[in-house]
């Protein structure tokens, strides 16, 4: 059975993901390094497959400067920072340390560093000595808040209000954004926020579209947070799910294995660029892990402060800890200290070649 090509004809396509990739370019060669220019490759590849009007992708060559001359206006201020430490002043207390005390005084000192990490990101001892372990077997961004895992929430939230949409949107929508107030707006939950707002308001049907227009609105306002490595491994492990959601293959199983591998993938430069090394069984520590960690965040968001629960608190824990110790004992790293950025454009220009060609040539459902 035949389907579109989602970069042309799924819903009215504006082609936003162009544009964002120009605004990420221009200030990645304007503030960073010049050899970033190589990565216009992607643009013109962008053009070759797909039906994009020169004019439009003129337009947006032109407008792709803003953020750039945004940076030079306002530098590395970030207004999200400065909310967050209003709305603190305003209140007068800090809710995110009143739950790290509350954990602390209720748990042991393993539990509650774990459910600090799973639900606040804080890293702190053992929830430390946790995260590094899981950066040893390159899974640490299951164990970091994000969208993947506020999906679960999403969807709790509307089985709950089912067939009540404004109800769903209304609850959504104060949960992400108390939340990310909460993460000090973290990029991976705002992302989410923002994608739901543009979902609700644009009725737009293009996973792409969407995706774009929340990292333009970032870029636009906190032009900085393209050197964030979390803007960076957010987008670019979001921009790689939805490429193999929008395959549409009838292989569900397939798909989500391959959604573990391409984020992988995709996100190998940066991982290198933090730890120098790779696990050799990433690919399996990824489908084991993924879904059984999402369970975690998603128990320890609605029961944190259930202290009757404590005892499954403390089991669940325990279970982490002893899982993640027995995968490194059995753990193949090898290292790739990679660095050369002519190599990193490199590897991203020729990833973007595949996707484009996978989208050409993959035009019936698998």
């Amino acid at each position: 059975m035949k389907k579109n090509n989602i970069f042309i004809s799924r819903g009215k396509n504006r082609h936003l993901l162009c544009l964002l990739l120009l605004c990420v370019i221009f200030l990645l060669v304007f503030l960073k390094d010049v050899r970033c220019l190589s990565l216009l490759l992607m643009v013109v590849l962008y053009k070759s497959f797909t039906n994009i009007s020169f004019k439009r992708l003129i337009f947006y060559f032109v407008i792709s400067f803003v953020p750039t001359i945004m940076f030079f206006a306002i530098k590395n201020f970030n207004f999200l920072t400065f909310l967050c430490n209003l709305i603190n002043t305003k209140m007068k207390f800090n809710i995110r340390d009143l739950m790290c005390n509350f954990l602390d005084s209720k748990y042991d000192q393993t539990t509650s560093n774990f459910i600090k990490l799973m639900i606040l990101n804080v890293k702190i001892d053992d929830g430390y000595v946790l995260y590094n372990k899981m950066i040893d077997l390159s899974i640490v961004y299951m164990i970091v808040i994000s969208g993947f895992h506020f999906l679960f929430i999403k969807k709790i939230i509307n089985i709950i209000f089912k067939n009540h949409e404004k109800l769903q949107f209304i609850s959504n929508f104060f949960i992400l954004f108390f939340y990310s107030y909460l993460l000090n707006f973290a990029v991976s939950i705002l992302r989410v926020f923002l994608s739901l707002i543009i979902t609700k308001f644009t009725k737009s049907k293009n996973p792409f579209d969407v995706f774009s227009v929340s990292g333009l609105i970032l870029l636009f306002t906190i032009p900085s947070l393209c050197f964030s490595l979390s803007f960076q491994l957010s987008y670019i492990c979001t921009f790689g799910v939805i490429f193999i959601s929008t395959l549409e293959m009838k292989n569900k199983v397939l798909e989500k294995i391959l959604i573990n591998v391409f984020a992988i993938i995709i996100s190998l430069p940066f991982v290198l660029s933090i730890n120098k090394e790779i696990s050799l069984i990433a690919f399996i520590n990824s489908f084991i892990f993924s879904y059984f960690f999402c369970f975690i965040f998603v128990y320890f968001f609605f029961f944190w402060f259930v202290t009757f629960l404590a005892p499954i608190h403390y089991v669940l824990t325990y279970i982490v800890f002893a899982l993640i110790e027995g995968f490194n004992i059995i753990n193949i790293k090898i290292c790739l200290n990679i660095s050369n950025l002519y190599l990193s454009c490199s590897y991203y220009i020729l990833l973007f070649v595949i996707i484009m060609i996978t989208y050409k040539k993959t035009n019936f459902q698998w």
